[in-house]
This record gives structure tokens, sequence and C-alpha cells, in this order.
């Protein structure tokens, strides 16, 4: 007597094939739109770092220092003298669920500040911000 041997038809292969394809581009669709999104709040601090930098390479005076201050989730204002010089461009806020390294960063008249690490994270991971002695951040 031959029994029937067991085993997976075609189609019932490609069927689990095509859904495990439609699940892993979903997932990888998703992992990769919260990698871009920390990747552009970290682009967004490194602007606002280096706006704070030329405003004070720009300044007249020597003994002003330009700030740059943060407090761990938004970035609070760019001020010289403790008054705002930023206009309507902050408070900056982080979106929901980021944090950054609260600081606050003094910029002299060759843009030179603190060397110092930011971190940044986010439901995306995490990412670090170093500021040179320089004043130049990456």
């Amino acid at each position: 007597m031959v029994g029937k041997q067991g085993g997976f038809s075609l189609i019932e292969l490609i069927t689990v094939v095509v859904l495990t394809s439609i699940i892993f581009i979903f997932v990888g669709t998703n992992q990769s739109q919260r990698g871009l999104e920390i990747q552009a709040t970290r682009d967004d601090i490194v602007a606002a770092l280096f706006y704070t930098q030329q405003i004070a390479m720009a300044r007249q005076k020597t003994s002003n220092l330009v700030r740059f201050i943060s407090d761990g989730v938004s970035l609070i204002d760019v001020q010289e003298n403790a008054a705002s010089i930023a206009g309507d461009s902050y408070p900056l806020t982080l979106p929901p669920g980021y944090s950054l390294t609260g600081t606050t960063l003094a910029y002299d008249k060759l843009g030179r500040t603190t060397a110092t690490v930011l971190a940044l994270n986010g439901s995306g991971g995490s990412v670090n911000i170093t500021i040179e002695s320089s004043g130049y951040a990456h």
C-alpha cells in the first residue's frame, strides 16, 4: 500500500514567502523612518550650534559670549548678555520621546567653546553630537 507523502505544496510555499516578504517590508520601512527622524533631529541641533557659532564670530565686542542653551527637551535659546538674539527661531522643541543632554555652551569671538559631547536619545536609537573646542560640531 502506497501512503501519501507529507509536505507542502508549491502554492503553500509561495504564499508563505509572499506573506513573510510583506511583513519584512513593513517592519523595515518603520525602522528606517525612525532612523531618519533621529538623524534629522541631530541635523537640526548641529545647525543650531553652527548658527550660534556664526553669531558669536560676527559680534564686534570680544568680551560678549554668545550662549547656546538646551534644557534636555528643547533648544531653549541663543543669547548674548542674557538677552535672546534668536528671534522667533527658538525654543525649538524636540520630537516627542526625544531628549538631549541639557547644556549651556558659551562661544567666544573666535567661535570657540568648551569641548563636549551631547547625547540625543529617541525612539530611533541614540546618537552623539561632538562639539570640538574649536566650535566644530559633528
